[in-house]
């Protein structure tokens, strides 16, 4: 059970899919901490909206916003860590059951470079994902009424579930145009190789000799007196 775990985790996709959600639930703690404290320094008066110029559902989301910045790259970050460049400084017993991650790691690819590359793509779709939250974030508490940290709670999830997707159908289409650059090349080099004393290519069709004629495949190249039936 535990290795059929690891083999659907060691794929790429989904590891990188895992580590992002699981950054994002952990890091929602410190976000709603965040959001509950601005909300009570905001309510009790301590700090006026008239002096950040701004309505207090628009600090909150404000709020929102740089703490989950600051706290979702850094679990991300360490999750990504453990989970692909973490092999060698862990148990060996530990080490072996999970060596099947290999796959997800790209263990010749630097550790900030693997993780930068992810990072990159949240980058690009982040708009949309605090598009999705905030906008969502501020209809629950002006349209539906709802307190803020359950504001930020449901626009999290939808947010959260688009941008999933969506990077998932990126990183499927990558992983395509990976697969067949690798079987390109592999091809090439193939066709590339050169003939065997025999004249046979590693790519496996005859090739012309020195002398120009195609080698005589096995069927025709035998003794013609070994293929004389037998009376």
């Amino acid at each position: 059970m535990f290795a059929n775990v690891v083999a659907w985790y060691a794929k790429r996709i989904v590891n990188v899919n895992i580590n992002i959600i699981l950054a994002g639930i952990l890091a929602l703690g410190p976000v709603l901490v965040c959001v509950k404290f601005a909300e009570y320094l905001l309510s009790s008066g301590l700090v006026k909206n008239q002096r950040l110029h701004a309505h207090h559902h628009t600090v909150i989301s404000a709020v929102t916003l740089v703490s989950d910045i600051i706290f979702d790259v850094g679990i991300y970050f360490v999750l990504h860590w453990l989970a692909n460049h973490a092999g060698k400084r862990i148990p060996v017993v530990v080490e072996q059951r999970i060596e099947g991650v290999a796959d997800a790691a790209a263990e010749s690819v630097p550790f900030f470079k693997d993780a930068a590359k992810v990072q990159l793509q949240r980058a690009v779709l982040s708009p949309l994902l605090y598009i999705l939250w905030l906008g969502s974030q501020f209809v629950f508490m002006n349209v539906f009424e709802w307190s803020a940290v359950w504001a930020t709670v449901g626009g999290f999830c939808i947010a959260l579930g688009v941008v999933r997707t969506l990077h998932t159908f990126w990183m499927l289409r990558e992983e395509r145009r990976v697969r067949d650059r690798c079987a390109a090349a592999q091809q090439a080099k193939c066709c590339d190789a050169l003939p065997n004393a025999k004249g046979i290519s590693e790519c496996g069709p005859t090739v012309p000799l020195d002398n120009g004629h195609m080698p005589a495949s096995p069927a025709t190249s035998r003794d013609p007196a070994s293929t004389t039936p037998v009376e």
